[in-house]
């Protein structure tokens, strides 16, 4: 399995920054945004410059199926994403600045005996937050758990390749 970082909103910006500097660093890279020429022109850039492997697939992140189109993606040509750069957005204008922000922070600690998984959420004044359905996707894990409990209640979870699916309704505002 090939093992990439994988950058959203990756045609300008600090986006493609983020590309050339993970390349420098020896990172393979998929280029993912809406704009496929760019992607197309900025991949063949990368690998030329950095000697990287790159791939692109272009994606609107605003379309409910673009991320699980981008996970498709990268499972049909077998591709480990190993790094995860969130980086893809649409504009508002000066939202720190005014309360109109939400940061959702992931962590996990894989022990002998368990895996705990902590979210949680910070967001501004003026920002409105809401439940969200996410997919929690731990990669390079060696062992299928028995079962898995999120809030007190047993989920369903998929395992395979070293990867464990958890799915999760999670709503930043209520602790789970």
């Amino acid at each position: 399995m090939k093992k990439f970082a994988l950058v959203t909103g990756a045609s300008s910006g600090i986006g493609l920054q983020i590309c050339h500097s993970l390349a420098k660093r020896g990172y393979n890279i998929i280029l993912t945004s809406r704009s496929e020429n760019k992607l197309k022109t900025i991949s063949e850039e990368i690998n030329s410059k950095h000697g990287v492997e790159t791939t692109y697939f272009p994606s609107d992140l605003a379309d409910k199926q673009g991320p699980q189109n981008i996970y498709n993606f990268c499972e049909s040509k077998n591709y480990q994403v190993v790094v995860l750069v969130n980086n893809a957005g649409y504009a508002l204008s000066n939202a720190f600045e005014k309360g109109a922000y939400e940061i959702l922070e992931f962590k996990a600690e894989l022990t002998r005996r368990y895996l705990e998984i902590d979210l949680e959420a910070e967001f501004g004044k003026k920002w409105n937050s809401s439940e969200k359905e996410i997919t929690l996707i731990v990669h390079n894990i060696n062992w299928n758990p028995q079962k898995i409990k999120v809030n007190g209640k047993r989920k369903r979870i998929s395992s395979k390749n070293s990867t464990l699916k958890i799915p999760v309704k999670w709503n930043p505002k209520k602790k789970l």
